[in-house]
């Protein structure tokens, strides 16, 4: 049986202080316009984004392409 495999996307120094609404939004706007699905989870100190594997590279491209620095 083939499953589905995901990758995580993590942020864990933010540039963004504790109190900013919407980071976590502002990361998933440009994969929703490049029709990446998303799974998101957010703690005090890390935003973590997962993405299907396949779409790895697209969601990246989004990301870069709104300014995200990528590692």
């Amino acid at each position: 049986m083939v499953q589905d495999r995901w990758v995580a996307l993590y942020d864990a120094d933010p540039d963004h202080g504790l109190d900013e609404p919407g980071s976590l939004a502002a990361v998933l706007a440009p994969l929703a316009r490049a029709a990446v699905p998303a799974f998101t989870a957010s703690t005090y100190h890390a935003d973590l984004v997962l993405v299907p594997e396949e779409s790895r590279e697209l969601a990246l491209g989004a990301l870069r392409s709104a300014g995200f620095g990528i590692c």
